[in-house]
């Protein structure tokens, strides 16, 4: 099946292969009609690879509630099963989300970008965003490590996005050279990251394994926060880069699971994003924090 999905690409012309991309995201966006529907990421960008890439969507309105639309979509989802992964938004709350999101992720949705106003947009430090982005790109790529060359245009694309050039060839050993080099030498940050490698390449439960320091900033969705009665001593002894690279995933974890609330059961979410929002009280000024306050209100009141 696998060898099918690889090569059924090289016996559909190009034209063909957006065509079908596209009638797919057309039906989405035909299905709801009184939202807005989008494509974004690879196929938006023209990085995307037939029968591998997933067709993201980006569903955008005014006062949206209930799950009808989202049942519309996974409809013909049966059918263009390539639909990936959808995102919700509200357009009120531009204003408190779209400050939780990565800069470089932004790119990758233009059109979401085009109708957000700029002054709603932060300038944050461009190097802790790279960090961000990456950390993050190195979780979700699963295909990176068994498929490196089916994986090449779209981290092409995303090396031009960063600043760093192009590049002929990619893996999974280049990602982590790259973030160790942004890391700054930091070793507490090194090792974290280190440890992330093993935990993949052995297939770890990562629920159960001993990090070694600096995992907890680096992926502070996966850490179990405060188990640890000197917990909070130790965050507020890091440097302001850890705080400035930890301060930026835990808005990444706001941010997505806003986009998902549509679907994400309280349960899930509402101690994760509240022990979140206690490291956050540590290393955020008092208006960043009141803003994750209200993102973590909107999603909890979101009415399915």
């Amino acid at each position: 099946m696998m060898l099918l999905r690889n090569n059924i690409r090289y016996f559909i012309p190009k034209l063909v292969q957006h065509w079908i991309y596209k009638r797919a995201e057309t039906c989405a966006q035909e299905v709801v009609p009184n939202l807005k529907v989008w494509s974004r990421n690879s196929f938006k960008l023209g990085s995307f690879v037939f029968a591998v890439s997933d067709l993201d969507l980006t569903v955008y309105g005014k006062k949206v509630s209930g799950i009808d639309w989202f049942k519309s979509i996974q409809k013909i989802k049966m059918f263009y099963k390539f639909i990936g992964e959808i995102n919700l938004y509200d357009e009120d709350h531009l204003s408190l989300v779209i400050p939780r999101m990565n800069k470089y992720e932004l790119k990758r949705d233009p059109v979401l970008a085009s109708v957000v106003e700029k002054g709603i947009i932060v300038d944050y430090n461009d190097e802790i965003e790279k960090i961000v982005f990456l950390l993050r790109l190195l979780h979700s790529d699963k295909r990176l490590e068994l498929e490196p060359k089916l994986r090449l245009r779209k981290w092409q694309e995303h090396w031009l996005s960063l600043g760093f050039g192009e590049i002929n060839s990619f893996s999974r050993k280049g990602l982590l050279n790259k973030i160790k080099e942004l890391l700054r030498g930091d070793e507490f940050l090194t090792q974290g990251l280190l440890s992330w490698d093993k935990v993949h390449a052995e297939q770890i439960d990562i629920y159960h394994y001993n990090f070694l320091p600096g995992f907890s900033i680096l992926f502070p969705h996966f850490h179990s926060w405060f188990e640890d009665e000197h917990e909070i001593e130790s965050i507020q002894k890091w440097s302001l880069f850890q705080h400035q690279i930890l301060k930026r995933q835990i808005d990444w974890e706001f941010w997505g699971i806003y986009t998902q609330r549509f679907y994400l059961p309280q349960e899930i979410y509402e101690n994760h994003l509240e022990r979140l929002l206690k490291v956050y009280r540590i290393i955020a000024n008092d208006r960043e924090y009141e803003q994750a306050v209200a993102v973590f209100a909107l999603i909890k009141i979101y009415n399915n």
